[in-house]
């Protein structure tokens, strides 16, 4: 599972009045970096010049829920970040929320016409929990 991580991008986090906007950003040949969450010394390549800029319609929007204690984020809403997976044409509809002491993201491809769901998870979302560091 290692090699096959669920996400490889990276984010840039930016306050836009009372919400945030996280942009996203495909990182070319990532496989490159793949383990460097275990061994930090590989992500030494990983630069601007590695990096390509989504469009602005793939980016989510979060919002603070103050009853929950936790920021929920969406993409934003027009069905525009059009992503192409098994040459069907999709638009993608992410769900995520971060807690204190987690992140859960919830990435679905969505059917242009009726909305149905055509790739991504069906079970619900992914969920990646705090670990605390041992000295």
């Amino acid at each position: 599972m290692l090699d096959k991580p669920y996400k490889t991008a990276v984010i840039q986090v930016e306050k836009k009045g009372r919400s945030l906007e996280m942009n996203n950003f495909r990182i070319s040949q990532p496989e490159e970096f793949w383990f460097g969450s275990y061994d930090p010394s590989l992500l030494k390549d990983l630069n601007r010049k590695r990096l390509a800029k989504l469009p602005p319609e793939c980016n989510t929007i979060f919002e603070y829920d103050l009853e929950s204690d936790q920021f929920k984020g969406y993409t934003k809403p027009g069905k525009k970040c059009l992503i192409s997976r098994n040459d069907k044409k999709t638009y993608l509809d992410s769900r995520i929320i971060l807690g204190e002491d987690f992140y859960s993201s919830w990435d679905i491809g969505r059917n242009l016409v009726d909305d149905v769901q055509v790739w991504g998870a069906t079970s619900g979302p992914f969920i990646f929990k705090k670990k605390k560091k041992e000295l």
